[in-house]
């Protein structure tokens, strides 16, 4: 049987979700600048000078001696912080947490390439820049030569003045995250509780890890349209009844051609 495809702005969830925002929006809970800012990073400051209260981040970023909450204790001794699991719009319990891949970016080796051993030592390079966690390699790829890059202080890698130079590059294949923080080991523990709390409520959208020529083609530009619409209604520039030509807009800007290819595919298990 064909599997049957509806993108998001197509749905009546993302009508009422809309709605809701506004309604956030109209009664002063949004930062004004929110759509605009730099993303993250600027959040994170105005959330650390205690410019807003709540944002969103990857959970990780939260944690360690660099990370936000500990930058919040440093400006405001006072401060507290936490993380909020996300709930459902009624507060009855936890929301859908949306997974994100299983993989970020990835590294090619040229078609250009064809002699057989170039080939094995570019993957032998590949696999080494991939050593786990923990390990000699991840070690120096991560802080560089002890003595030199790093001194262990109590156990834990302390890097100098020299790291930022010498060891961070361009980016480069890395081994699957952990929950290390330096300096701060009862901040994995932290994460790992509130990784158990979305754990059940975690979802998988059976498109991510899919392609289609369509979708490479024409992705971006329906995303665009997604996110313009959102931005738009969401601070009141247009009214809700402008999300109907939205979804037209979606459709003939590819979102019928992503759809068709997506359902020409063998069906999701």
């Amino acid at each position: 049987m064909a599997s049957e495809w509806t993108g998001a702005i197509e749905t009546d969830e993302m009508e009422q979700a809309l709605k809701f925002a506004n309604g956030l929006w109209n009664a002063g809970l949004v930062h004004p600048d929110a759509i605009t800012l730099d993303a993250q990073p600027k959040a994170r400051e105005m959330y650390a000078a205690g410019g807003v209260a709540l944002f969103v981040e990857p959970h990780g970023n939260s944690y360690g001696s660099g990370g936000t909450m500990a930058r919040l204790k440093a400006q405001n001794p006072k401060g507290e912080s936490a993380l909020i699991v996300p709930p459902k719009h009624d507060g009855s319990g936890v929301g859908l947490i949306w997974m994100e891949p299983g993989y970020y970016g990835g590294l090619a080796i040229a078609s250009s390439v064809k002699d057989e051993d170039r080939v094995k030592e570019l993957l032998r390079i590949i696999d080494y820049a991939c050593a786990p966690f923990g390990s000699e390699e991840w070690l120096f790829q991560t802080y560089g030569i002890e003595g030199h890059n790093f001194a262990f202080q109590n156990g834990v890698p302390v890097g100098s003045t020299t790291v930022k130079d010498e060891v961070t590059g361009p980016f480069w294949p890395q081994p699957n995250p952990v929950f290390y923080f330096p300096g701060a080991a009862e901040d994995a523990v932290k994460e790992q509780e509130i990784v158990e709390v979305m754990w059940p409520h975690a979802e998988i959208n059976p498109a991510q890890s899919l392609f289609t020529q369509e979708l490479s083609d024409k992705g971006t530009a329906i995303a665009q349209v997604v996110s313009d619409t959102i931005n738009s209604i969401v601070t009141g520039r247009k009214p809700m009844s402008e999300l109907q030509a939205a979804r037209e807009l979606w459709r003939k800007s590819g979102g019928d051609e992503v759809r068709a290819s997506l359902e020409a595919l063998p069906p999701v298990k």
